[in-house]
């Protein structure tokens, strides 16, 4: 009896509680006959378990083991919190002073942070005395002790704790498929390269750094409308300036070192690039400002770590879960607290790191939603939707019109009227909701028909304009007819214009006397 419900023990703890017992070069468990030994350390906390079949001990042989625990705890040199818990385990009640033996054993001042908890199981009445003062650990076992009290162990078959321990190891492992980060120092070797030779056509050119980026590959969403699809990647591989670049290289060192090691090379650069992509998107999306830097896809990598939680979440949980969720969080702060980050391309990255990691994978996975079919259909459907999402966005729609409202200006500047008139009539197509822009789109390809001398056109488009602005539509109007010749008309159309808004009076009197000096 008192055997099976020591190894349905020592399999819950292994199973629910992450113990491990002491294990040999082999891998095989090292245990003795009546003393089962199991041990959790967390990282800041070490927890031991001693399952001792008391039945088999005397009350000399119990002191003695009292006594050497206590010894081996006060040798113990660790700084963290140290928690031994001694489970003497007896079919029935013990003696008095076998109790009072193990009840002096609880001693919380004499370890400095290290502390020795006894407790009594009884397995005739089923029942537990805890000998404690103190408030126990999260992590102590007696909750498994007492769930398996309460099992019909006498009638289950003995679990092989070796084979047990084996498949916890696996579940707790770590295998780097790449012995070496290549590809890491690589991208690293790349955004170097790119930042230095970016500096040096810009001294060369004498173009200001900031202005050079966008020209040479950031993300500038009208740019990516009118057909520059490409800035979709490159932005990933250009830094705004020293201190980004230092910050993002040294980012890409700490996790692609570790993700490439984990994935292999080639499932990490897919990773990398396709969360790259994903942080473009994302941004292309919501944000209309011009951006570049790696930190998309170094957050593509955290999301690669957040995939492997999917696949081994007892090594997540074990190596990773507090620094990421950590890293998460501060990222979350320094989205609301600082500007200048573009924090849609890191969270798009974070998502485009997770999908693709789901597409290569790292193993086998049992559940088909977590299988690749269902992986490659989420990113394909998440990639079309956001690039459609974007293209129609009404902000990206008018970053365009204000993109051709400059192309417009230079193209009268040159006097290249036939090609402005056209390019104009399609910015007025697109309707500008920037009044100021759209007013002076409408003068700008009003100037060019009437270059063209195509009036029926000029006079049209200065007729929409009285739907915009009416004082402007009706001075625009006037313009045409004196331009035409119809100066009667074209006073007519002024004093209209003055009369609806007074600041034209001024311009408007000049323009009349103008014309009379001249018809005169």
């Amino acid at each position: 009896m008192k055997e099976k419900y020591i190894n349905l023990t020592c399999a819950k703890l292994i199973q629910d509680m992450d113990y491990m017992p002491i294990i040999d070069n082999g891998g095989a468990v090292i245990q003795s006959e009546n003393v089962k030994i199991l041990q959790n350390y967390t990282g800041s906390e070490l927890f031991i378990v001693e399952l001792i079949n008391a039945d088999s001990l005397s009350e000399e042989s119990i002191k003695k083991r009292i006594e050497f625990a206590r010894a081996k705890m006060a040798e113990m040199e660790e700084e963290n919190l140290i928690c031994f818990f001694e489970v003497f385990i007896f079919d029935s009640y013990p003696s008095q002073d076998i109790l009072e033996i193990i009840q002096n054993a609880s001693n919380e001042e004499s370890y400095n942070g290290k502390f020795i908890f006894s407790s009594v199981v009884n397995l005739q009445d089923k029942t537990i005395t805890e000998y404690d003062e103190f408030k126990m650990p999260k992590n102590n076992p007696l909750t498994i002790l007492k769930d398996t009290l309460k099992e019909n162990y006498n009638e289950m078959d003995f679990i092989d704790i070796n084979q047990l321990v084996k498949e916890k190891i696996e579940q707790l492992s770590i295998k780097f498929v790449a012995k070496k980060p290549y590809l890491t120092y690589g991208l690293i070797a790349i955004n170097i390269s790119v930042f230095i030779i970016l500096n040096i056509i810009s001294i060369l050119t004498n173009t200001e750094y900031g202005r050079l980026i966008v020209e040479y590959g950031a993300k500038v969403n009208s740019k990516i409308i009118l057909g520059e699809y490409w800035r979709l990647l490159t932005p990933v591989f250009i830094h705004g300036g020293i201190s980004h670049l230092a910050v993002n290289c040294y980012s890409l060192f700490i996790l692609g070192s570790l993700v490439e090691k984990i994935y292999g090379h080639k499932k990490y650069i897919f990773i990398y690039m396709v969360a790259g992509v994903f942080g473009s998107i994302m941004s292309f999306m919501f944000s209309t400002h011009p951006s570049v830097g790696a930190s998309g896809s170094i957050f593509g990598l955290m999301g690669a770590l957040l995939y492997f939680g999917v696949e081994k979440p007892l090594a997540f949980k074990k190596y990773f879960k507090k620094s990421i969720i950590m890293t998460l969080i501060l990222n979350a702060f320094i989205m609301f607290t600082v500007s200048n980050i573009d924090n849609f391309a890191h969270l798009g990255g974070l998502i485009g790191g997770f999908l693709a990691s789901g597409i290569v994978k790292i193993g086998r996975v049992s559940k088909k939603i977590l299988g690749r079919t269902t992986f490659i259909a989420v990113t394909i459907i998440a990639l079309l939707g956001g690039l459609y999402y974007g293209f129609n966005s009404e902000d990206n729609r008018q970053g365009i019109i204000l993109e051709k409202a400059i192309m417009l200006e230079e193209l009268v500047s040159d006097g290249n009227w036939t090609t402005a008139a056209s390019l104009g009539d399609e910015i007025l197509d697109m309707y500008p909701s920037n009044e100021e822009v759209h007013l002076r789109v409408i003068a700008l390809t009003l100037q060019s028909y009437i270059n063209l001398e195509d009036y029926d056109m000029a006079f049209a488009t200065a007729i929409y304009a009285k739907d915009i602005k009416p004082a402007y539509g009706h001075y625009l109007l006037g313009l045409v007819y004196i331009n035409h010749g119809d100066y009667e008309d074209g006073i007519t159309e002024l004093k209209e214009a003055a009369k609806l808004d007074p600041t034209y009076k001024e311009p408007i009197d000049s323009i009349i006397e103008s014309i009379g000096n001249y018809t005169n």
